[in-house]
């Protein structure tokens, strides 16, 4: 899931940290893009919207949560930010080919204009920040949890969960992010959300996209350093049986403890993204098919 920069920092910081997040309903899981979602008036139905082909769907609440894209409860989120890489491997190899011997900086933690840090010797290094759609799996270092799923208007986000998005108290008269002390002089989380909202997705954006799709989530402090095999099955989506096939053959590092193993999370998800990489490069390399030549048919 992409995150601005000052979401990241939400997400991070230590005193009311960003636990919710809303994108807007466009896509649904098993329909792709969709446009004029809505409140269904048909009878037994809670929403409907059109598909890419232009066709009214009438779907209830709970299958319209089914068909979130971005997961269910207690599935995982990683997130991408804009960040750089290090030019430091010795070999001048790519970053996907040895990733260990590049160092990552984000931009939202940031002071250098371009994307730089000092080496050993004081010597400040610079790259181009990379935009958060490019960042690989390992380069994150944000996990979240889902912990529930609920569909609202964007206008009716209530004061407590426009605090949990992420959003400080605001003048209610100036929208500017004040810290106000006591209950008499309490600001506005709402006007902050709003703002927010409308730096990332347009001016009016509030008023223009009425309904969004919220997930209730928790930075994975709890994704444990290990897993067992079942929780490796998990990760790599397959069967226990194959992940104790994975071990025996040396493939997937991991410690026999009693009658059970052990593996690191990290050592788990590195197999996954070293495949990703492999298979991609793989299919990147593999010759494009020819186009059947054309059969002249005589006419008489």
């Amino acid at each position: 899931m992409l995150y601005a920069g000052s979401m990241v920092c939400a997400v991070l910081r230590d005193v009311d940290p960003k636990t919710q997040t809303r994108r807007l309903v466009n896509r649904l899981a098993g329909f792709g893009p969709i446009t004029e979602f809505g409140p269904s008036d048909t009878p037994g139905y809670a929403w409907h919207f059109r598909d890419r082909a232009m066709r009214w769907h009438d779907i209830s609440h709970a299958r319209l949560l089914e068909c979130c894209p971005y997961g269910q409860a207690g599935d995982h989120l990683w997130i991408r930010e804009a960040h750089a890489f290090s030019v430091c491997d010795p070999e001048g190899r790519h970053w996907s080919e040895d990733p260990e011997n590049w160092d990552v900086i984000y931009r939202a933690d940031s002071q250098q204009p371009n994307g730089g840090w000092r080496d050993a010797e004081g010597n400040v290094i610079e790259a181009p920040w990379r935009p958060s759609i490019h960042m690989p799996r390992w380069a994150s270092r944000i996990t979240l949890e889902i912990t529930g799923v609920s569909v609202e208007r964007l206008q009716d986000i209530s004061e407590a969960d426009a605090r949990a998005e992420g959003a400080r108290e605001c003048d209610p008269v100036s929208g500017r992010e004040v810290l106000l002390a006591g209950a008499s002089q309490r600001g506005s989380f709402v006007l902050h959300f709003r703002g927010i909202w409308e730096q990332i997705n347009g001016l009016a954006s509030c008023d223009r996209q009425p309904v969004g799709m919220g997930r209730r989530v928790q930075e994975d402090q709890a994704m444990s350093l290990t897993v067992d095999v079942p929780g490796a099955a998990e990760l790599l989506k397959i069967h226990p049986e194959t992940v104790k096939k994975m071990i025996h053959k040396g493939e997937l590092p991991a410690a026999q403890v009693g009658r059970a193993y052990v593996m690191m999370t990290k050592d788990v998800l590195d197999y996954i993204e070293s495949a990703v990489i492999r298979d991609t490069a793989a299919r990147m390399r593999r010759p494009s098919r020819s186009p059947k030549p054309r059969r002249e048919v005589a006419t008489p």
